[in-house]
């Protein structure tokens, strides 16, 4: 049993640096002005009515990327239960809606209280 959690700890770890690694080096680097809104902020800002203008953009990037990182390393310990490849796609298509929305609320919640919110 410890060695199974152990390799779940681990794969949850590797997982959550890779993909927070690519977010760093490709996301976050090359859109160091945002002059275009990137999709993720865009869905944020819609989601949790709050004023684009007010925020730091760099910054809520960053806490989107460390924010997906977890959902994406969650995503695939919860589709490691299963051996059917479909089980698995379709287990991790609707985990990847319900826990975004859900993170992208408690998140929102945080601005909102700091008085982010559209008027």
């Amino acid at each position: 049993m410890e060695v199974t959690m152990l390799h779940y700890l681990l794969e949850f770890i590797i997982a959550f640096i890779l993909v927070y690694l690519y977010y760093r080096i490709f996301v976050l680097r090359k859109k160091n002005k945002f002059t275009k809104v990137p999709m993720e902020l865009q869905l944020f800002v819609n989601l949790n009515n709050l004023d684009i203008k007010k925020l730091n953009k760099r910054k809520v990037m960053q806490r989107l990327s460390l924010l997906d990182s977890f959902l994406v390393a969650v995503i695939l310990l919860c589709t490691e239960i299963t051996d059917l490849f479909l089980l698995k796609l379709l287990l991790a298509f609707v985990l990847i809606f319900v826990l975004m929305i859900a993170a992208y609320k408690i998140l929102g919640s945080y601005y909102q209280r700091k008085g982010f919110v559209k008027n």
